[in-house]
């Protein structure tokens, strides 16, 4: 309690400057009267003026617009690794199209581990501006997620890029419906879209933006839509030209996503294990994969394989056979049921899911892929707590 008086005549102070609530320098009380520390209190009578040290708002949000700068673009502009970078892609997580069931989900998990907050009363210009940039709120509320997400996008004459390069910002700052019927009875396929922004900077700085109207981009997830510019990059590649796909998220479904794309529309040969895994469906004009669904005599195969001991022949059993020595084997005590074989009825549901991720990585490559809605397709059953069941 010792510097409470002390902080009580900081607090008065400061509030004098700008004539706070009607104050002046004649309400502070004499420094003479003021208890404290000694070492602070000689500092109060040496200096010229007092502040009281708020978040330094807008030094945070230009070390963001920086840390894009030179964290992101310039690492990759720089000569000892990218010496002849022409054109780089940055992909925003699109929070206004994500699901709302699903967001209620995640919300729900964070606010299990996270502490209470009032983040969710502010509104936009009190999360984030020029001057303004509340972490909690851009990380703990939807409205500050897509408010971050975007910022890169409306602000990109901001950076400071002195170099021959063109950047384009995928994220949902131009979020756009189909204006040809109403929303509920449209199935026009860009129905819901975001338009992507290019810019174009020089030697000199930033020369100018625009939309790229001929894209209409339907991927909410970042991973997804990055794949889609691979797909724009492909057919303009001339030789010893090469594109580097980064995830700065390190998100393991990059990973997949990068790998089934790649295998599909980048082949360089015929791949026949994943033929026999995977039942294709082929374009009868281009002979392209338009669709494949997981082979279960193949999966329960594998299944087999990986629970049986080295000196079982699996596949001279019967799912069943195997299942019960994983649960006890022959003259040993039962096993903890965390080694057990799933139930052949819970490996199926295994396999929808499977499926349904398949088609959903089937609609990599194109931006404005129709995504599919796998409640009206019945794939999905939407439960008590917005929980759902294959």
């Amino acid at each position: 309690m010792e510097s409470y008086s002390t902080g009580k005549y900081m607090v008065k102070k400061y509030a004098c400057q700008p004539k706070l609530f009607n104050l002046s320098t004649d309400d502070l009380p004499d420094l003479t009267i003021v208890k404290g520390p000694a070492s602070l209190l000689q500092r109060f009578k040496t200096s010229k003026g007092v502040t009281i040290r708020r978040a330094n708002i807008k030094t945070k949000i230009v070390e963001y617009l920086s840390h894009v700068e030179n964290g992101i673009v310039k690492r990759y502009l720089n000569a000892n690794n990218f010496p002849n970078m022409q054109r780089i892609v940055i992909c925003e997580e699109k929070y206004s199209v994500t699901p709302d069931d699903f967001k209620t989900a995640t919300r729900q998990k964070r606010q299990n581990r996270s502490s209470s907050t009032i983040s969710h009363l502010k509104i936009g210009s009190e999360m984030i501006s020029e001057h303004k940039l509340s972490k909690s709120a851009v990380i703990q509320t939807d409205l500050g997620k897509r408010l971050i997400s975007n910022y890169l996008a409306r602000n990109v004459k901001k950076l400071n890029i002195t170099k021959d390069v063109v950047l384009d910002i995928d994220s949902e700052l131009f979020l756009q419906n189909c204006t040809k019927h109403k929303i509920d009875e449209c199935s026009c396929p860009y129905k819901l879209h975001t338009t992507p922004v290019r810019a174009y900077f020089s030697k000199s700085g930033f020369i100018r933006h625009e939309m790229l109207n001929h894209i209409k981009q339907r991927k909410v997830e970042a991973e997804m839509a990055q794949v889609d510019w691979l797909s724009d990059m492909k057919e303009n590649f001339k030789e010893n030209e090469a594109v580097v796909s980064i995830v700065t998220s390190a998100d393991v479904d990059s990973l997949i996503i990068h790998l089934f794309a790649f295998s599909i529309h980048w082949t360089r040969r015929s791949d026949e294990a994943l033929e026999k895994f995977l039942a294709f469906k082929n374009d009868l004009g281009s002979m392209q994969p338009i669709s494949a669904a997981l082979n279960e005599e193949v999966y329960f195969e594998i299944v087999k394989r990986l629970y049986a001991t080295a000196s079982i022949k699996s596949e001279q059993l019967s799912f069943e056979a195997i299942r019960q020595m994983s649960i006890k084997p022959p003259g040993k005590q039962q096993k903890h049921p965390k080694f057990w074989i799933p139930p052949k009825s819970e490996l199926i549901k295994i396999t929808k899911l499977i499926n349904c991720q398949i088609k959903y990585l089937f609609t990599v490559w194109t931006h404005d892929a129709v995504l599919p809605n796998f409640l009206a397709e019945g794939m999905f059953e939407k439960g008590h707590h917005r929980k759902y069941t294959i």
